[in-house]
């Protein structure tokens, strides 16, 4: 993986109006929640920490996304 690289910046979380976490990367995955689908499944991260949230958000927050495509 010598040269490649990817920036995701502290993006935070909508919660209704007010923006949390501002100090934090929160991006979803494609994952539901096996159980309750109103969850979703997100990386979070801080200058700290790489964490993996299986559960910690209703899918009607507001996260970032970070789009991909298969390779051709």
């Amino acid at each position: 993986y010598e040269g490649n690289w990817i920036f995701l910046p502290y993006t935070g979380m909508m919660d209704k109006s007010e923006h949390k976490d501002t100090d934090k990367g929160c991006y979803w995955t494609s994952a539901l929640h096996s159980t309750a689908q109103v969850w979703a499944h997100y990386k979070g991260f801080s200058e700290s920490a790489m964490t993996h949230v299986v559960s910690g958000c209703n899918r009607s927050c507001g996260l970032a996304i970070r789009p991909v495509r298969p390779k051709k």
